[in-house]
C-alpha cells in the first residue's frame, strides 16, 4: 500500500493523530435503509447556477434527496502542492475558497456531499492546510469531538509529508449512504509509485454543518481506506 499511503493516508495519519481515529482499515457499507473569501464564488444567473453570499456563511438551501446516476459535470483545478486535481462545479460548489486554500459551500444534496468529499480529499495533500490547525480544524463539522480535535491539533506540532514519485488520479465514486444530515462518500482511487500500481478506496463520513459539508467529529474516524482489486460498482469519474 506504498502509494496511495504516502499521500492521501498522510491524511489519516492527521486525523489518528488528533484522536479522532478509532479502527480504519476495510470499507464497510452501511446497511441498507485567493481573496478574504470567495476566490471560487459564482454570481448567480438565470441558467440553475446556485447563489451564494457575497463571503462568509454558506448559503442555506433545502435538501435535495436525488442522486446521481451519472459524474457530476465539473471543471478539474489545481491548488499549490495538491498530488490530484478538485473539482469545481457552478452547480455543487464549491462556491467559497478562503485565503489559505480551504474551499467550502457545497450544495445540499448527495451530489453535492461527492464534491466536498473530492475536495477535502485534494486539501488533504495542500501543505499549507494539513501544517495550520486553524486550517485544518475547518474541514471537521461540529460534533461530539470537535472540541478535543481543535485542542489536539493546536497543541501539537503538524507536519505533512509529500511523496515525489507517487501519482494518484480518482477514478470512481459511490455513495454509501445519503441523509439530509449525514452522507458517506467512497472514492476509488488508481495510483503508482515506484512502478507499481494500486487500486485504493478512501471512505469519507461527512456531515452537514452550518450550510456545508464537513468531516464528522464523532469517536470513530471519519475516514477509512482500503485496498481494492477493482472498481466494479463504481461510477466512473475521471479528470477529463
Amino acid at each position: 500500500m506504498n502509494a496511495k499511503a504516502a499521500a492521501a493516508l498522510s491524511a489519516l495519519a492527521i486525523i489518528c493523530m488528533v484522536g479522532a481515529c478509532g479502527q480504519s482499515g476495510n470499507v464497510t457499507e452501511p446497511s441498507a435503509s485567493g481573496n478574504q473569501s470567495g476566490t471560487l464564488q459564482r454570481e448567480h444567473r438565470d441558467d440553475g447556477v446556485r447563489k451564494q453570499p457575497a463571503s462568509g456563511a454558506c448559503a442555506t438551501e433545502p435538501w435535495d434527496e436525488t442522486r446521481p446516476e451519472t459524474a457530476p459535470t465539473v471543471e478539474w483545478e489545481y491548488q499549490d502542492q495538491t498530488l490530484w486535481p478538485y473539482p469545481v462545479s457552478e452547480q455543487l460548489g464549491p462556491f467559497q475558497s478562503d485565503q489559505d486554500g480551504y474551499r467550502h459551500c457545497y450544495a445540499h444534496s448527495p451530489s453535492g456531499a461527492v464534491l466536498a468529499a473530492a475536495n477535502i480529499a485534494a486539501m488533504m495533500t495542500d501543505h499549507q492546510i494539513m501544517t495550520d490547525a486553524d486550517s485544518l480544524i475547518k474541514l471537521f463539522g461540529k460534533g461530539p469531538q470537535y472540541e478535543t480535535i481543535k485542542e489536539k491539533l493546536k497543541s501539537e506540532t503538524l507536519t505533512h509529508n509529500s511523496s515525489s514519485g507517487v501519482r494518484a488520479e480518482l477514478y470512481g465514486f459511490k455513495i454509501l449512504d445519503a441523509k439530509e444530515t449525514s452522507a458517506i462518500i467512497d472514492l476509488g482511487y488508481q495510483a503508482s509509485a515506484d512502478g507499481r500500481n494500486i487500486n485504493m478506496s478512501i471512505v469519507y463520513n461527512l456531515t452537514w454543518d452550518d450550510g456545508d459539508w464537513k468531516l464528522q467529529s464523532e469517536s470513530t474516524v471519519p475516514i477509512s481506506s482500503a485496498v481494492l482489486s477493482s472498481f466494479v460498482n463504481y461510477i466512473p469519474w475521471r479528470e477529463t
